[in-house]
């Protein structure tokens, strides 16, 4: 992950764009709406009410859940408790929102629906939500299938969603293949595309990870190619270094070789001193003679 990723945090953004002028937010607003049009009902984005949006979810610990992180810093976890849930956990003792959880720990939306989902159950988190967002959280998650969503949403009642599972089994035992239950609804008339289909974006964009990517301008390609020029230097200096290293070993071991020469040299001097000076003693002795 890049280090403009790691050091996103929604809410800087957010006080950012608050401090622009009104012109400026007019525009941006205009270019966002244009852009959000491509793929979604805009008009029923704009109704959505912002505690039901899970992006902005800011998850609160539990007693529970700061015990369970102060375990883990003393590496005391109980089992089924996996580095993931830890690394959720302190986020929650951060206040980051969902966003920046996803962001900093590089998990797709998907990813952190799962954890936010074992974490209620696990009481880690607070369940201070709405009904409408812990519903959003289990069908990202996968543990809401889209019928019962859709049933929960009010879209559909319970008898409708019953007859289009049966239509689903029926189709499937005659063809061999298995109907999506959105098609079966929205052929059997009970829901429109698009009431639907802000619902299967959000699903299908969840699986994806959320990129930041830096904005490119000509300081950026200064700075890239700064960052190349010192890369290519350090590892000039890396080989010159190791090239270095390998004569000093060199250099060391022909050390210690000399150096066993000198003791085995002086070791030779000693004896032949020794055997002069016994031939010096038998030599005085058979002068005396």
């Amino acid at each position: 992950m890049n280090k403009t990723a790691q050091n996103f945090y929604f809410s800087n953004l957010l006080e950012i764009i608050r401090k622009l002028p009104n012109l400026i937010l007019e525009a941006l607003f205009i270019e966002i709406v244009t852009l959000l049009r491509e793929n979604y009902n805009i008009e029923q984005l704009l109704r959505q009410d912002r505690t039901d949006m899970f992006q902005l979810y800011t998850p609160e610990l539990t007693e529970y859940g700061l015990m369970i992180l102060q375990r883990a810093e003393k590496k005391k976890l109980p089992e089924g408790i996996d580095k993931n849930l830890v690394k959720y956990v302190s986020a929650a003792k951060e206040k980051k929102n969902i966003i920046d959880i996803c962001i900093s720990n590089h998990w797709t939306l998907e990813q952190c629906a799962i954890l936010t989902h074992k974490c209620m159950e696990r009481n880690f988190i607070k369940h201070s939500i709405t009904p409408s967002l812990y519903n959003v959280i289990q069908f990202i998650s996968g543990s809401l299938k889209i019928g019962e969503f859709l049933m929960r949403k009010n879209k559909i009642d319970s008898n409708t969603l019953e007859y289009a599972l049966n239509l689903q089994n029926q189709l499937s035992s005659s063809f061999g293949e298995k109907s999506k239950i959105v098609e079966i609804l929205v052929n059997m008339g009970k829901v429109k595309q698009e009431d639907v289909l802000d619902f299967l974006n959000l699903k299908e964009s969840s699986k994806r990870y959320i990129q930041i990517q830096a904005p490119i301008t000509p300081e950026t390609h200064k700075l890239r190619s700064l960052v190349e020029e010192y890369k290519q230097n350090l590892e000039n200096i890396t080989a010159n270094y190791n090239n270095l290293s390998q004569e000093k070993n060199k250099m060391q071991r022909k050390c210690e070789e000399l150096n066993e020469q000198l003791q085995m040299q002086i070791e030779r001097n000693n004896m032949l001193q020794k055997k002069l000076q016994d031939s010096e003693s038998k030599l005085g002795f058979f002068k005396k003679l």
